[in-house]
């Protein structure tokens, strides 16, 4: 509007000075739409994994970005409901970043398409362009805590056996005279180390089991979120636990792995596997 009423000023004035200043305005606009939209042109994304999460919580997809042979500056991205982060890179520079989404309920998610916007240089237009990577991630139930665990959480089952009895490797230590031979490394010896011997822990004598038959008053979700509940309980008192749902089981173990396979199990129950 402005420019068409420095136009009309220039015309009915003759004024060389308004024609100038109109023109001048007229080739920043359109230098200003071109580097707009070039800001965005040649950037390079490439998917690199996801961080689970639980529900309610947003949940963070890894990105790996090349610039082209040009600077990249103040490129808006953002999945539908998370953060906007804005990106600035030297030519041909690379970076890895977190970008958060919404997520709703457990199981399979998916960010859906992500959106880069720029409105470099001077901000009076918008390019804008949308990227589906095809990424997804695993949103665990929400812990609930409630409950107590039935005295049946305690029976040993017949949860896989490591080591002799209901043992699981944990280390080695130097042979000491009495030590029995049958726990000998002996493929350490074979290298030409020292004599070993393989240390085993105890993970049934305080392990508890957890059942998808416990609290059957609860309806699907709200089960699978106490289970979640006492997963997590375990893991911060330090004790080994099993776990069986309905065509899966894990055995009886503890540690990070242990309690990841257990939230996974619990995410995954009922959801389709992703394409």
């Amino acid at each position: 509007l402005l420019l068409l009423l420095l136009m009309l000023l220039a015309i009915n004035y003759e004024n060389n000075l308004v024609y100038g200043l109109t023109f001048l305005l007229i080739g920043v606009l359109l230098v200003s739409m071109v580097h707009t939209h070039n800001n965005l042109r040649g950037i390079t994304l490439s998917a690199r994994g996801s961080v689970s999460v639980f529900a309610g919580e947003k949940s963070r997809y890894r990105l790996h970005l090349r610039a082209p042979d040009h600077p990249v500056v103040g490129v808006s991205m953002e999945y539908p409901g998370g953060d906007e982060f804005i990106l600035t890179l030297e030519p041909q520079a690379e970076r890895t970043l977190e970008l958060s989404a919404a997520v709703g309920k457990r199981g399979l998610h998916r960010p859906g398409v992500l959106r880069l916007s720029s409105r470099y240089p001077m901000g009076l237009f918008v390019a804008w362009s949308y990227v589906n990577l095809g990424q997804h991630s695993w949103v665990y139930p929400k812990p609930e805590a409630g409950g107590s665990l039935p005295q049946s959480a305690l029976q040993s089952d017949t949860g896989a056996q490591h080591g002799e009895g209901n043992e699981e490797f944990s280390g080695l230590e130097e042979y000491r005279e009495g030590m029995s031979l049958g726990r000998v490394a002996w493929a350490t010896l074979a290298r030409g180390l020292p004599l070993q011997v393989k240390e085993f822990t105890d993970i049934q004598g305080d392990s508890r089991w957890l059942r998808w038959s416990f609290w059957p008053e609860l309806d699907t979700e709200a089960r699978l979120s106490r289970l979640c509940y006492w997963v997590l309980k375990l893991q911060s008192e330090s004790k080994p636990f099993g776990m069986e749902l309905p065509g899966s089981r894990l055995e009886v173990g503890s540690g990070r792995g242990q309690v990841d396979a257990a939230l996974l199990a619990l995410a995954k129950l009922g959801q389709e596997p992703p394409e």
